[in-house]
This record gives structure tokens, sequence and C-alpha cells, in this order.
């Protein structure tokens, strides 16, 4: 796949986001419907950073 700064910049943003709701602890509500929302984080952060 090819992305743009643009996009990067947005992939960033999102990370950054989701770890600051985490923080808050609005995260925890979602462990009860299972774990495809982690799994979610860990492919937006192997597109960010595994270039």
């Amino acid at each position: 796949m090819l992305f743009n700064w643009h996009a990067t910049e947005h992939l960033t943003a999102a990370i950054q986001y989701r770890y600051f709701n985490n923080k808050l602890g609005v995260y925890g509500s979602a462990k009860n419907a299972g774990n495809d929302q982690h799994y979610g984080d860990a492919i937006i952060y192997r597109m960010q950073y595994n270039f």
C-alpha cells in the first residue's frame, strides 16, 4: 500500500486519540465485547511505523 504524508499524519492523530481514551479508562468497556478493538489498534500501529 502507498500512503502520502497527509494520511500518515491522520493515522498518528488516531493513535494518539485512542491512547488518550485508554488512559481515561473509556477503553475498558470494549474489553467486554472481545479483542477486536485491540487487534485493530495493532494493525494501525504497524501501518504507521513499519515502513
